[in-house]
This record gives structure tokens, C-alpha cells and sequence, in this order.
């Protein structure tokens, strides 16, 4: 911040020179004034005009001295006006910079809550009563697609229930279908029934060579 201290010296030195003035011609009008004086009572010159005109140098570099100190406070002023503008100015950025920064960091904090509302057990508590702000609604992201494990690759062949899945880069290949993991080729062999061939049924052979079937062979049971 300037100081204006040349400003300050000039005025200085100035209201020095006034103040000179000032003393200077108050001694010189009573020094006159006492001239005419002493010259009446040894009988030269007469009347107060005489006086008046012989202290009027004095007087008038009296009062030009005045005049200079009255603008030699005039100019103080200024310069204080100057320096007391320059403080209110500084004062104002920092109050405003002070200001910012609470807006930045009241900005934060409020979204470090809103994050906590959202995700913490406050989101419980305020559903109860009155919110005061529209809840965000989750934003929903699409189903990212897996690849296929490390354990294969584009161009192996699984066999799962007689029926082969082939690996590409883009998932798992069944019945012209490509599925993005194995679980799923599996699911769609499930839902399509490609199971494995079901087992013959159940006989049973006596000691005669006669085969006799698992509904025979209760019967006979009920007839023992």
C-alpha cells in the first residue's frame, strides 16, 4: 500500500513556510504599528491611518501565510482520503476472498451430506420426516458383459450335458446364440432339455431266466 510520504514531507515543509509567514508578519505589523508610534510622540507624522498603513505588510504576509497553511490542511486531507480509500479497498478484497472461500467450502460439506444421506443410515431417519431437498435418484448403469474366464479360449469347445459350447472372444456360442457367460449357455442347455439320454428301465432276472418287471415283482409281493 502506498504511504504517499513525499506528499506528507512536501505538505510538511509547506505548513512550515506558512506558519513562518504567519509570525513573520504579525512581528512586522506590530513592530510598524510601534514605529509610528514612538514617531508621534516626538511629534512626527499624525493620525491612525499613519499606523494602519505601516502595519499593513505585516498584515497582508499574515494573511497570505493563512491562506498557505489552509491549503496545506486541505492537501492532509487529501492524502488521508487517499490512504484511508486504499485500506477500504484492501479490506473489501480480502472480505471478499474470505467469502469465496467459505462458498467453496460450504459447497463441499453440503455435498459430502447429500452423499451421506444418500448412502448412510441418515437416508432411513429422513425418510421418516420432511426432507427439505428432492432425493437424487440412482442413476442406473447397464449389465456390464463378462468375458469369458482365462481358463478358456476363443476357439475351445465345452461339452456340457451332450451338447458342445464353443468359446469366441465374444462370450459362449450355443444353438447360434452368442451369450456373454458360460452360465448362461449353460441356463439355455437346461431350458432347451438337453439332458443326457434317460436309462433303461429297471429289470430284474429270477433264477429261472425269466425277467420280471419292477410292477411284477411288487404284485407278487402282495400275493406272498
Amino acid at each position: 500500500m502506498r504511504s504517499y510520504e513525499a506528499a506528507r514531507g512536501l505538505l510538511g515543509f509547506l505548513g512550515f513556510l506558512a506558519w513562518c509567514a504567519i509570525i513573520l508578519g504579525i512581528f512586522i505589523a506590530i513592530g510598524a504599528g510601534s514605529a509610528v508610534s514612538q514617531s508621534r510622540s516626538f511629534g512626527i507624522g499624525s493620525g491612525a491611518m499613519a499606523g494602519m498603513m505601516a502595519a499593513m505588510p505585516g498584515l497582508i504576509l499574515a494573511f497570505l501565510g493563512f491562506l498557505g497553511l489552509a491549503q496545506v490542511q486541505m492537501g492532509r486531507a487529501g492524502v488521508d482520503t487517499a490512504e484511508y480509500t486504499q485500506q477500504m479497498l484492501k479490506i473489501a478484497r480480502d472480505q471478499l476472498e474470505v467469502s469465496k472461500q467459505s462458498l467453496k467450502q460450504t459447497g463441499g460439506t453440503r455435498q459430502s451430506f447429500e452423499t451421506l444421506q444418500n448412502n448412510g443410515p441418515v437416508a432411513e431417519t429422513a425418510a421418516g420426516g420432511a426432507s427439505y431437498e428432492k432425493a437424487t435418484p440412482p442413476v442406473s448403469t447397464a449389465p456390464s458383459v463378462s468375458e469369458p474366464k482365462q481358463e478358456y479360449k476363443p476357439g475351445d469347445t465345452i461339452t456340457y450335458r451332450t451338447k458342445r459350447i464353443r468359446v469366441v472372444e465374444a462370450g459362449f456360442i450355443f444353438s447360434a446364440t452368442v451369450y456373454p457367460t458360460l452360465e448362461d449357455a449353460k441356463a439355455k442347455v437346461d431350458e432347451d432339455g438337453a439332458f443326457l439320454p434317460p436309462e433303461p428301465p429297471l429289470t430284474l432276472t429270477n433264477p429261472d431266466g425269466v425277467d420280471v418287471k419292477p410292477a411284477d415283482l411288487s404284485a407278487s409281493f402282495k400275493h406272498s
